[in-house]
């Protein structure tokens, strides 16, 4: 049976798992609905209702942050980098970047 989806389910997945799981480069919608039981349709277009943007938005944003600090940092190379905050390619990462 498919849960319903609650503002607080939905906090707490933005928080928990994508806030704290965003460098995991398997992490996506269809893994976030899989592991709550979740439809993905619906998970995703409640997310998008509650907070504006999509689940891939969201983490592609909390890894680019990331990505800027550490590159701020200027200690480790982009490829590290990329591939620390959960990009599965360099050509990923600078194209999500650029945008």
């Amino acid at each position: 049976m498919k849960k319903t989806l609650d503002d607080n389910l939905l906090e707490a997945i933005k928080e928990t798992v994508i806030g704290r799981g965003y460098s995991n480069q398997n992490i996506c919608i269809k893994t976030i609905s899989e592991r709550f039981n979740l439809n993905r349709k619906v998970l995703g277009e409640k997310f998008k209702k509650r907070y504006g943007y999509t689940i891939n938005e969201y983490v592609n944003e909390l890894r680019i942050e990331r990505a800027k600090r550490l590159l701020e940092e200027n200690k480790f190379p982009i490829t590290m980098i990329s591939s620390n905050v959960g990009f599965s390619s360099r050509t990923h990462f600078y194209r999500v970047f650029k945008n």
